[in-house]
């Protein structure tokens, strides 16, 4: 049988090959109804923010809770009020996320990719806007030499990019680790990664447990 021929082949209803698309997109989707409220979550949307107990329709509140519910609801409005695709950057539980907005007739179709490549953002060594989750507790400082930490360098070359004493480097780094409750610089660059704050790039991988 040829490439091109399908009369012996049974192929599979729209609704079989959305849903494939949808589960191995390896990505967040989500599907909004004109008022906002969640219609669709797909496999990987249910299991990162652990929806499985979530009613549809919901209120974006219910999955991503209020801060991060109220950035996404206002720019879908935006993106629907003007027909056009957007695209923002935000955190989403201490997680860098590209979410893009893409209106169609009858609501919004989201698509959230929590691992970015580092030139997808101009990263400034502080986390983007949103739910910050464990990083909520660090200083700007602080959240400035874990983003170095990120990228591999160490004590005393961190002091030297940020004219301060190895001391007071260190002196982050001991209070870095006990906000986040580890000591293990390999474990503070991966935060720092998914964090959006290396430059970096990271795997995508599960949100931590609550």
């Amino acid at each position: 049988m040829s490439i091109g021929t399908t009369s012996s082949v049974k192929m599979p209803s729209p609704e079989a090959v959305l849903q494939s698309l949808c589960d191995d997109a390896g990505c967040e989707i989500v599907v909004l109804e004109q008022d906002c409220r969640i219609a669709f979550l797909n496999t990987d949307a249910v299991r990162v923010f652990n929806a499985h107990n979530v009613q549809l329709p919901a209120a974006l509140h219910d999955v991503f809770g209020a801060t991060v519910g109220d950035m996404l609801q206002q720019h879908a409005i935006n993106a629907r009020a003007v027909g056009e695709v957007a695209t923002i950057y935000l955190t989403i539980r201490g997680h860098a996320a590209r979410v893009t907005l893409r209106p169609y007739e009858h609501g919004i179709l989201m698509c959230i990719a929590r691992s970015m490549r580092p030139l997808d953002i101009d990263i400034e060594a502080k986390p983007l806007p949103g739910d910050l989750g464990r990083l909520d507790s660090l200083t700007p400082r602080e959240a400035e030499v874990l983003g170095f930490i990120g990228e591999g360098y160490t004590s005393a070359e961190i002091a030297k990019r940020l004219n301060r004493s190895i001391k007071t480097i260190e002196w982050h780094r001991v209070s870095i680790g006990q906000k986040l409750q580890t000591t293990s610089r390999v474990a503070l660059a991966l935060v720092a990664q998914q964090a959006g704050l290396s430059k970096v790039a990271s795997h995508a991988c599960p949100l931590p447990p609550e």
